[in-house]
């Protein structure tokens, strides 16, 4: 089978990711005629990758790579992905603004998600507080009803609540 290789650019949903062992691994893009796609990425891009499939309702992938065609020239494979960029869903591939430098670090694209979905007033919280003082905020803020609480003996008697196994006293 003739395959032929060109740069390409594509936007597409990532519907599913598989990691290396070094940290790299490769994602499956449906593109906006519903065609799929499978492409590598190196180690550098896991988070922009991962984080594009958690959100793939509201983020889309950009990728710029060298794509395999096959004879009737369609795209089948994406070797070498150099550059990865999250965009909006319908975004024109060739308009996507590609960074030549590595993927954004893990604090930038929470930086990137904080100002696009903003944590709303109420529920800020002061990032020297310990965590386990915000559980206890937001418990006291927003209790559990008591229809709705796990009985005391959950853990204990966890057979019976799941299986209907006799209770343990």
């Amino acid at each position: 089978m003739e395959t032929r290789v060109a740069e390409v650019k594509v936007v597409g949903e990532v519907r599913a990711v598989e990691l290396r062992e070094d940290g790299g691994g490769v994602f499956r893009l449906r593109l906006a005629d519903g065609t799929v796609v499978s492409g590598e990425f190196a180690a550098d891009y896991t988070a922009v990758v991962t984080q594009a499939f958690h959100l793939h309702q509201w983020n889309h992938l950009g990728v710029k790579g060298d794509g395999e065609f096959d004879g009737e020239g369609v795209l089948r494979h994406i070797r070498g992905s150099s550059q990865l960029r999250i965009t909006e869903p319908g975004a024109d591939p060739y308009a996507v603004a590609f960074q030549d430098l590595p993927a954004a670090s893990i604090v930038e694209l929470f930086e990137e998600l904080n100002a696009k979905y903003p944590v709303p007033e109420e529920l800020a919280v002061d990032v020297g507080q310990h965590i386990l003082e915000v559980f206890e905020e937001l418990r006291a803020t927003y209790p559990i009803p008591e229809e709705e609480r796990l009985p005391t003996d959950f853990a204990k008697n966890l057979k019976h609540y799941l299986y209907g196994f006799p209770k343990e006293e």
